[in-house]
C-alpha cells in the first residue's frame, strides 16, 4: 500500500527561491495530535491552577467570616453585659435616691437574645462572597463604636453613683443611729426611763422628760451616736456633767450625768461614730449611775429612741 505523502511549497515574493517539504499522512496527524494535546494539557493546568487560588481564597474568606462571627457574639456577650451593669447602677440610684436614665439602644443589644455560631459551608460561598470581608469590615467597627460608646457612659454612670454614694453615706455619718452606751457583745441596752410625760422619781408628779435615760455601771465608756464635733463641755444643774456633740447641719445630741470626759475630748475636737468621749456617772440630778441622752432635731427635741437602730 502506498503511502501518502503531502508536499508542502513555501514561495516567497522576495524572488528567494521556493522551498518545499514533503511529510507523511501519518507524520502530519501526528503532529496535529500533538499540538491538540499540549493545548488541551496547558488549559487543563491553568484551570486547575486558577480553581486551586479560588479555592484556597474560599477557605481564607470562610475562615475570615467565622473569626468575624466568634468577635461579633463576643461583642453581643459585652454588651449584655453592659447592659446588665448599667441596670444595676439604676438599682443602686434608686435606693440612693438618685435620679438616673439608661442612654442604652436596647434594640441593638437585643440581638444578643439569639447568638449565631459557626460559619458558612464551601458549598454555600459564591464569588460574591469573596467580598464579605470588607463588608462585615463596618458593622464590626459600627459595634465596637457602640460599645465603645456604651463604656463612657457606664463610666460615667459609676463616677456618679460612687459620688451620690459618697454624698449619701457622708450624710447617713452625721445622722444618729447607734445606742450611746458600749454594751458587752451580745447585750441589749436598757431604759429606765423614756421620752416624753412621765412621773418624776423625785416628786411623783408628772413632768417632762427630754431624753432618754439607759442605765449602766459607773464607768461605763459612752460613745459618740454619728459623726460630728464637739460644741459643748461643762457642769449644769439637772444633767451633771455633759457634752454636746453637732452633727452635720440638723442633728445634735446631749450626753449627761457623765462621770467623767474622756481623755482627748474637747471643745472643737471631731469625732467618729463609736468614738469614746466619756463614763457613765451619776452627776447632777440623779437617782444612780445611767445616761441622760438627748437628740435635737434642728434645736426640736425628739424621741432618742427612733435613732437607736435594732
Amino acid at each position: 500500500m502506498k503511502k501518502e505523502i503531502y508536499t508542502f511549497m513555501i514561495m516567497s515574493y522576495a524572488g528567494k527561491p521556493t522551498r518545499t517539504f514533503s511529510i507523511s499522512r501519518f507524520s502530519l496527524i501526528s503532529i496535529l495530535v500533538s499540538i491538540i494535546l499540549i493545548f488541551t494539557s496547558s488549559a487543563t493546568l491553568a484551570t486547575i491552577k486558577i480553581w486551586g487560588s479560588y479555592k484556597k481564597q474560599v477557605r481564607e474568606t470562610r475562615n475570615v467570616l467565622e473569626k468575624y462571627e466568634t468577635l461579633r457574639n463576643d461583642f453581643k456577650r459585652l454588651q449584655v453585659e453592659l447592659l446588665g451593669i448599667k441596670e444595676s447602677c439604676q438599682g443602686f440610684k434608686s435606693v440612693l435616691g438618685v435620679e438616673m436614665e439608661l442612654n442604652t439602644d436596647k434594640n441593638k443589644v437585643s440581638e444578643s437574645e439569639s447568638l449565631g455560631k459557626g460559619g458558612p459551608d464551601e458549598s454555600d460561598i459564591t464569588l460574591d462572597d469573596l467580598i464579605a470581608p470588607d463588608g462585615i469590615t463596618a458593622e464590626l467597627k459600627q459595634d465596637m463604636n457602640f460599645t465603645m460608646r456604651e463604656a463612657l457612659s457606664l463610666r460615667s454612670d459609676i463616677d456618679g453613683l460612687l459620688r451620690s454614694a459618697n454624698s449619701k453615706l457622708a450624710k447617713l455619718s452625721t445622722i444618729p443611729s447607734i445606742c450611746p452606751v458600749w454594751l458587752g457583745i451580745g447585750d441589749d441596752y436598757v431604759i429606765s426611763s423614756y421620752f416624753g410625760m412621765r412621773a418624776s422619781p423625785f416628786t411623783g408628779l408628772p413632768e417632762l422628760h427630754q431624753g432618754m435615760d439607759i442605765p449602766a455601771p459607773l464607768g461605763t465608756p459612752v460613745i459618740a451616736t454619728a459623726d460630728g464635733t464637739v460644741i459643748a463641755i461643762g457642769q449644769g444643774g439637772n444633767i451633771g456633767n455633759y457634752i454636746i456633740i453637732r452633727h452635720g447641719d440638723e442633728y445634735t445630741t446631749v450626753y449627761g450625768h457623765l462621770y467623767s470626759t474622756a481623755n482627748g475630748i474637747y471643745a472643737g475636737k471631731k469625732v467618729k461614730r463609736y468614738d469614746i468621749i466619756g463614763y457613765v456617772g451619776s452627776t447632777g440630778r440623779s437617782t444612780g449611775n445611767h445616761l441622760h441622752y438627748e437628740v435635737r432635731k434642728s434645736g426640736q427635741r425628739i424621741n432618742p429612741s427612733d435613732f437607736i437602730l435594732p
